[in-house]
């Protein structure tokens, strides 16, 4: 059973520089009220001196304290300290003849400070302290005990009201700090350690493991289908469900591990060990027992599952690198299937760096040209007529050479750059379209067709589309957005309505990638798709699969009983557009029509084929 010690509250530890700064102060101000006591005319001033003399000595140390000289002392020094004022105010109080004189109410004087910062059984002794040395001043007073008495009672129980409302208020300020502290390093919903928390014991785990040796490891969970489970049942659900794996967590965690949650559904666990025998690979699937059994609801028992990724530290790690690791090892582990666990290596660290170099990239790209746009022609296999061109979006950066589409559009949607550069490509691929139009190359039929992430789908997207179409004085027919399917199929109530304003615009959809999802026809009627095309990957394995043949001829004949035009990708051989012409496909691109090529030879290619069309009249 592992002990998660940072999950109760926990009183905030005074530190030595505030108790140093307070005993001075309380010295000073108790230095100057016994010059100020001298000063005013009193009897039996015959002790005056060595008043003056103790309140000096009261006002050097307390000086002292308050410059700072004694803010590294050891807790014992300070109750020495405290202790002091009884003795030194015996001191005092023994040079006045007169055992009834006021400077014994200077006995009071320090053991508040005990009752605001000590624990209660400190603030005892110091009492009592005061209270014996009192009572040993009235001893060698001579003072009859009629009169002691009263001069103790008196005194001692003026002590004790004092202390005891002092150490009535600290509790209701150490109940605050302790809350606020709480609140600042743990997770209200689970009461486990929090982001922050995790950190600062990291730091401290990994500084032990460079001065001791052993091995760090960083356990991260995150729980799949949650989403689903808040969607169906309500985020109540949810957060019971997170309740009660948290002590799961902490129970299947090794000694002395610390489980924190990083919010959300996600869970990480630091582990230390120092003999460097521990397989992390091992502890991580031993972690997945914790959602082994159902887990039992208010709405009844639920089954539920985690993927985990796990990360070894190295010299050159810090908590944030750690994390990031593990993070990165628990999507490579939801990459491979839900209940997965992945172990963090080198090479996705060197992947990690080069996201990292690739995000920070991308903000210069498009204001220093290093983005540009290529068209892959669309062609009639009936006609030969080029009747729309893709336009692809390509990244020429200046050290690390072309850069992937397939690389760098996800980390645009992850940077929220999505936005501009989509909108960058329509107004580019818009303005050459109209260059091309004024030249006469193409027509009104022609088209030009532009990718669009989910990640856009959002906001005034279709008014974003009007104003490039105004922009540039073309109709809403000469821009084809394409979408995946994935996109259709995660396509929320915003993208919905998105979709929606753009087909009230008259802007065509085009279903790409046709048959790598789920292929569900719904997703056809739901954004009023245009065109489907037909992935390439089926495309171009039907020559010597008669599976995927099958369906490509199937998918073309379904398309066209819909009344959709189906395009065919990736046509790369004179076989595969004679079977394609043989099913009824109309349409295709790839490679054998023609490359992906920059606008001027695009515009080229354009001339030649209108040369032949008007040839051929």
């Amino acid at each position: 059973m592992n002990s998660q010690a940072d999950t109760m509250p926990f009183v905030s530890p005074v530190s030595s520089r505030q108790i140093a700064r307070w005993l001075g102060v309380v010295y000073v101000v108790g230095a100057a009220t016994a010059v100020l006591w001298v000063a005013i005319p009193h009897q039996a001033p015959i002790g005056d001196a060595v008043v003056l003399i103790v309140a000096s000595v009261a006002l050097a140390g307390g000086m002292t304290m308050i410059a700072g000289h004694a803010d590294n002392l050891r807790p014992l020094l300070f109750h020495l300290v405290i202790a002091a004022v009884p003795l030194v105010i015996t001191v005092g109080y023994l040079a006045i003849p007169d055992p009834a004189n006021d400077a014994r109410l200077f006995y009071i004087w320090a053991t508040p400070i005990a009752a605001f910062f000590c624990r209660p059984l400190a603030v005892a002794l110091h009492t009592a302290l005061v209270a014996l040395a009192l009572a040993l001043a009235l001893w060698v007073h001579n003072t009859t005990f009629s009169d002691a008495a009263r001069i103790w009672l008196m005194t001692t129980g003026a002590l004790v009201t004092v202390t005891s409302l002092v150490a009535w208020a600290a509790v209701g300020v150490r109940r605050r700090d302790a809350a606020m502290s709480f609140a600042a390093t743990h997770d209200l919903l689970t009461g486990l350690p929090n982001r922050w928390l995790l950190a600062v014991r990291l730091r401290e785990a990994l500084d032990r493991r460079r001065q001791n040796g052993g091995q760090v490891f960083v356990i991260l969970a995150d729980l799949d289908r949650f989403k689903l489970l808040n969607d169906t049942y309500g985020h109540h659900a949810g957060d019971e469900l997170l309740n009660l794996l948290a002590p799961r967590f902490v129970e299947f965690a090794p000694p002395q591990s610390v489980v924190a949650r990083l919010g959300g559904d996600e869970f990480a666990i630091l582990i230390e060990d120092p003999s460097g025998e521990a397989d992390p690979l091992d502890v991580g699937h031993r972690m997945a027992r914790a959602w082994a059994e159902p887990i039992q609801l208010a709405r009844g028992p639920i089954h539920t599952s985690a993927c985990i990724g796990v990360t070894v530290a190295t010299d050159d790690d810090d908590p944030s690198s750690l994390i990031r690791n593990a993070d990165a090892a628990m999507y490579r582990a939801k990459s491979e299937g839900r209940s997965g666990v992945a172990l963090y290596d080198e090479d996705q660290r060197a992947d990690i760096q080069r996201r990292m170099d690739l995000s920070q990239a991308l903000f210069n790209a498009v204001t220093s040209s290093q983005l540009s746009i290529v068209y892959q022609p669309v062609v009639s296999l009936v006609t030969g007529a080029v009747i729309a061109a893709e336009a692809l979006l390509r990244w020429a950066h200046p050290q690390m050479g072309l850069i992937s589409p397939g690389e760098f559009i996800p980390l645009a949607e992850e940077s929220g750059m999505i936005d501009e550069i989509g909108l960058w490509v329509m107004d580019q691929a818009m303005g050459q379209l109209a260059v091309w139009r004024a030249e006469g190359l193409v027509d009104n039929g022609f088209a030009v067709d532009v990718n669009v992430s989910g990640a856009q789908l959002h906001g005034a997207f279709a008014q974003r589309v009007s104003e490039v179409l105004d922009k540039h004085r073309l109709e809403p027919s000469a821009l084809m957005l394409e979408l995946t399917e994935s996109v259709l199929m995660k396509a929320g109530t915003e993208a919905t309505e998105v979709l929606k304003g753009l087909d009230a615009l008259g802007v065509p959809l085009a279903l790409d990638d046709f048959g790598t999802g789920f292929s569900s026809l719904s997703y056809l009627h739901r954004a009023k798709v245009h065109t489907v095309k037909i992935d390439q990957s089926f495309v171009s394995g039907m020559s010597s699969d008669g599976t995927r043949r099958a369906i490509v001829e199937a998918v073309v004949a379904l398309t066209r009983a819909l009344g959709l035009r189906v395009i065919a990708e990736g046509v790369d051989t004179p076989e595969q557009i004679d079977l394609l012409v043989g099913m009824g496909c109309e349409f295709a691109q790839g490679f054998l029509v023609a490359l992906p090529m920059p606008p001027v030879a695009m515009g080229e290619y354009l001339t030649v084929a209108h040369s032949h069309c008007v040839g051929g009249r």
